[in-house]
C-alpha cells in the first residue's frame, strides 16, 4: 500500500510540474548498489541519487548548470549518460557534444555503504 501511495503522489506532483519542465526526463542510470542508483535527468539538468528501498526517494542531487542560467534551458548541460566505478572519486556524464567529469569527496559506493550522500552536492567539481 505504501508503494502505491508513493507512486500516486509522485505521478500527481510530476504531472503538476510537467508544464514547467523542459528536456526529456531521466535519460540514463548507474547502479551504485542494489539499493541506490544515480540517474541523469535532462528535465531538471541534474544527477539524482535514488533510494530504491525507500520507494524511489531522492537522497542526493547535483544540479549540472550554474544557478545564473536557471531560466535558460538552452545553456543547460542536457545529460544523456552517466557512469562511475565502485572505487572512483568521480562520475562521468556526457551530453550530445561533451564529456564531463564530476569530482567527489569519496566514491558513491562508500556513500551508499554509510547511507550518507551529503558529500554529493554542489561543492563537488565539474
Amino acid at each position: 500500500m505504501k508503494w502505491f501511495l508513493s507512486s500516486l503522489l509522485l505521478s500527481v506532483f510530476t504531472g503538476l510540474a510537467s508544464a514547467d519542465l523542459v528536456g526529456h526526463g531521466p535519460r540514463a542510470l548507474y547502479a551504485i548498489t542494489e539499493r541506490f542508483v544515480a540517474l541523469v535527468d535532462s528535465s531538471i539538468d541534474a544527477v539524482l541519487i535514488v533510494d530504491n528501498k525507500a520507494g524511489g526517494a531522492v537522497v542526493g542531487h547535483y544540479v549540472l548548470h550554474d544557478e545564473s542560467v536557471n531560466d535558460d534551458p538552452d545553456k543547460w548541460v542536457n545529460p544523456i549518460s552517466i557512469t562511475s566505478c565502485a572505487d572512483c572519486h568521480h562520475i562521468f556524464i556526457t551530453n550530445p557534444f561533451m564529456f564531463f567529469k564530476i569530482g567527489l569527496e569519496k566514491p558513491l559506493a562508500d556513500m551508499a555503504r554509510t547511507l550518507d550522500f551529503s558529500g554529493f552536492n554542489q561543492k563537488a567539481q565539474i
